[in-house]
């Protein structure tokens, strides 16, 4: 049989061994807390995969994909539309042809007429395509020269004519010493201008363009 000590513990020892025995609870390890498992529906994916499926998603497209078409500047009026004209063409190169092409094919309407020396060319779209392959080819406008502009009996047309010079390459892709690799041109040219604006709000346009290379006379140096 066990004795039973007489001693009294006081309430405030009690107290004392409560927070002793708490306060080592608390210093024991414990175990790591586990978060609860997450079930993930559908297949997994990286961030350049949801990147990628984001940018063509139907709302990304309605984002991206509104972008205004930038339309061709109103020529104001015949003398602007010769200038734009010509300054595109001075500029046309072979690395650049096909963007100088569409530029100036937007100067004439859309059934238009080139006569030129390669033929008639009828039509917007034939017209760039001309130039692109003229460009391509090496033609260079080197600049015009009196130049006259003149209204027409009506308010919405004009017509003006004047002078060209210009380059081409020899067609002859191993010429004789004394012929030059590259040709002198220059001819005449005339245009019949429509406007398809108002009057308050004008757009200039080539309707007919005739472009008349005269003949490469002979090289005098040559032998």
């Amino acid at each position: 049989m066990i004795g039973v000590s007489s001693k009294l513990i006081s309430p405030s020892t009690i107290g004392l061994s409560r927070l002793r025995t708490i306060e080592l609870l608390n210093q024991r390890p414990q175990a790591p807390h586990r978060l609860p498992s997450i079930t993930v529906l559908g297949q997994g994916r990286a961030l350049s995969q949801i990147a990628a499926e984001d940018a063509n998603s139907p709302t990304a497209c309605l984002l991206t994909s509104y972008v205004p078409k930038e339309e061709p500047m109103a020529e104001q009026s015949p003398s602007q539309l010769v200038n734009d004209w010509v300054t595109n063409a001075e500029k046309a190169n072979p690395n650049n042809a096909k963007t100088i092409a569409t530029t100036i094919a937007n100067f004439y309407a859309n059934n238009a007429v080139l006569c030129a020396t390669e033929g008639i060319v009828q039509g917007q779209s034939y017209i760039s395509a001309d130039y692109e392959a003229q460009f391509t080819a090496g033609w260079v406008l080197k600049g015009i020269s009196n130049q006259s502009i003149n209204q027409g009996m009506a308010a919405n047309w004009a017509w003006a004519c004047g002078q060209w010079t210009g380059t081409v390459p020899n067609p002859d892709s191993n010429p004789p010493v004394k012929e030059p690799t590259t040709l002198q041109l220059e001819g005449c040219w005339s245009i019949l201008f429509v406007n398809q604006g108002t009057s308050t709000q004008p757009n200039w346009l080539i309707q007919q363009h005739t472009i008349v290379t005269n003949p490469v006379p002979p090289d005098p140096l040559a032998g």
